[in-house]
């Protein structure tokens, strides 16, 4: 299950300690037990929200956020790097930042941008019971990922993760408005929305205050993401000179869909090798 901070920081890990024991123990190619650390930042609606911090959670009662997760880091791959195996850690809003103390939840919140910035890639949870894409948080949490974070890609999951492979065709045709596949690729892709627009959600209206701010700042910041520094490089040189810019609506994010189809396949193999064992233990 995902534990909450502060009442189970005990079982929350600090990732400069994590940092610190990984290069004590890594060997010269920076592998601990073949593993290659990774720091993901983790995207998802709250599937119980309520203004009372005692009874807002973000899983649901069978834990299937958390599960997903669990699967995603036993089975350590990437599609970019995939001869390569990770040890992947992951930044949670809910045992992250504080859930009791007003002054220092705001504080958590202000610091979005640096724990992107110390994440390798984002991944996001879009879930069946909720809505992931109209959600201001989530929104804004999309712009900052698409900014700070050193992947270029945004990692898709929900519910048939890690068994079956997310349909871009089936997805793109149910919410045009959010998803599109890329001209030359045929990648998946996901809009970015305005995170204060009439159409956003919110538990709390007062939220959209911060929410503002943080929209500013990251529209106003020099990009770190490989993706985005490209577009900002090639908008540079139109003739207004203008840096690249959000343009709700129409700017579009590269979501990784390869991680989940390549983690299905190896459940496939596994159930099939199982099975073929079952045969042969029957025989025998």
């Amino acid at each position: 299950r995902i534990v909450r901070w502060p009442d189970e920081h005990a079982h929350i890990l600090d990732a400069e300690e994590v940092l610190k024991a990984h290069i004590q123990a890594m060997d010269s190619k920076g592998k601990v037990d073949g593993r290659v650390l990774c720091i993901s930042f983790f995207s998802h609606r709250w599937e119980r929200p309520s203004l009372d911090p005692q009874h807002a959670h973000p899983d649901t009662s069978d834990n299937k956020k958390s599960l997903a997760l669990a699967h995603y880091g036993e089975k350590g791959t990437c599609p970019i790097f995939e001869h390569h195996t990770f040890d992947y850690y992951f930044w949670i809003d809910y045992a992250c930042i504080d859930q009791e103390d007003v002054i220092d939840k705001t504080l958590g919140i202000c610091k979005l941008t640096v724990y992107a910035a110390s994440s390798v890639e984002a991944i996001f949870y879009n879930s069946s019971t909720v809505s992931y894409e109209t959600r201001a948080w989530t929104r804004v949490e999309r712009m900052i990922a698409y900014t700070y974070t050193l992947s270029p890609l945004f990692v898709y999951i929900d519910e048939k993760y890690p068994s079956e492979a997310v349909d871009i065709d089936e997805l793109v045709k149910k919410s045009p408005s959010v998803w599109r596949k890329h001209a030359k690729m045929g990648a998946l892709m996901m809009t970015i929305n305005d995170p204060a627009g009439e159409d956003a959600h919110i538990t709390n209206p007062a939220d959209f205050d911060l929410i503002r701010k943080l929209t500013a700042t990251v529209e106003s910041a020099t990009p770190l993401n490989p993706m985005q520094k490209m577009v900002a490089q090639e908008d540079s040189t139109q003739e207004d000179g203008k840096a690249h810019k959000f343009v709700f609506g129409k700017t579009a994010i590269l979501v990784d869909t390869e991680h989940g189809r390549m983690d299905a396949e190896a459940c496939k193999k596994a159930a099939q090798v199982s099975q073929q064992l079952s045969a042969v233990s029957q025989k025998s």
